[in-house]
Formats: C-alpha cells, sequence, structure tokens
C-alpha cells in the first residue's frame, strides 16, 4: 500500500479500529500503523491523542519512523498536536497530505477528511519508513521469491539459477 492508496482509502470513511470512544483521531493512526506495518495493539498511555508522542519511544510504532520537523513536512507523515492547541483542545493527530491535514474527528466530522489545521501546537512529527521500491525475482525451478525492497538481493548467487522474471510493485 502507498501513502496515495491510504488516503483514497480511508477518504470519508469513519473508523473505530480500536473499538473505544467511537470514532477518534487515535483511529486512523492506528489503521495506518496496522496496514503499513502490522503494529495496531498500543495505546495513547494518557487518554488522549498527545500521548502517541509524549510516550512514543515506549510504543511498538516507534521503530517504524523518523522524527522531523514540522518545517519539512511531506506526504504521509504524522503530526500530533497538544492538548490545548488552538484547533485541537483535546490534541489531535492527522497525517500531512498535499499542503493539508488528513485525519478523523477533525473540523467538526468524525469521518477522515482533509483540512486546513493551524500548525501551533504540533508537538512533533513522525515520518513512517517506507520502502522506496518492492520487487521479487522469478527463478528458473524455483518460482516466485519473496518480495524484497530497497536493495535486497533479489534471485540466487552462485547457484547457476536462470533469472526468469521481476515483478516491481
Amino acid at each position: 500500500m502507498t501513502i496515495d492508496e491510504f488516503y483514497k482509502k480511508y477518504l470519508g470513511r469513519g473508523v473505530d479500529k480500536d473499538q473505544a470512544y467511537g470514532i477518534q483521531c487515535v483511529d486512523l493512526f492506528k489503521c495506518f500503523t496496522d496496514e503499513f506495518f502490522d503494529v495496531s495493539d498500543y495505546n495513547c498511555t494518557n487518554g488522549y491523542a498527545n500521548g502517541l508522542w509524549i510516550y512514543r519511544k515506549d510504543k511498538p510504532y516507534y521503530q517504524y519512523f523518523d522524527e522531523v520537523s514540522v518545517n519539512d513536512l511531506k506526504n504521509g507523515d504524522w503530526c500530533f498536536w497538544d492538548r490545548n492547541s488552538r484547533e485541537c483542545p483535546d490534541s489531535h493527530v492527522a497525517m500531512y497530505y498535499d499542503g493539508k491535514f488528513f485525519g478523523q474527528n477533525q473540523g467538526g466530522k468524525k469521518e477522515a477528511t482533509l483540512i486546513n489545521v493551524d500548525k501551533q501546537g504540533i508537538l512533533g512529527v513522525l515520518r513512517p519508513k517506507l520502502a522506496k521500491i518492492k520487487y521479487r525475482a522469478h527463478i528458473g525451478g524455483v518460482g516466485w521469491q519473496e518480495w524484497k525492497s530497497d536493495g535486497q538481493t533479489a534471485g540466487t548467487t552462485g547457484q547457476g539459477k536462470r533469472l526468469e522474471a521481476i515483478q516491481i510493485d
């Protein structure tokens, strides 16, 4: 899945991923970490979305992200607002996308929307470590191998087997 595919899949939908407190901004972040990294068993610790940032280093998703500056936002970056922020009084989490923020429970709507949200109050930003390219090789007498990414060897070495095809995702 790509960032664009995630956006298109959830735009206009409301998801209660953790079955707690109805549709919340945190649920969309959990959908993301589940679909991209197979990680969804965590909570905010403090009962607010800002806990995802405050306690991030103790969370199972942290290893899959890099911390980046709010001044260098790229599509797919997740921003975490503190409590008492101008537009997010109870804190918030949303994904930066095409100059706006994609999230649930924002702008007066429960479902996922793409809106402008004031950057004032952002505690921090996490950028997902996503593979740039995925590929796999079809080897003579072996068949399709597992998917590889970012420079990993696809195929065999030193076995004299024929590379018959490459599939790029």
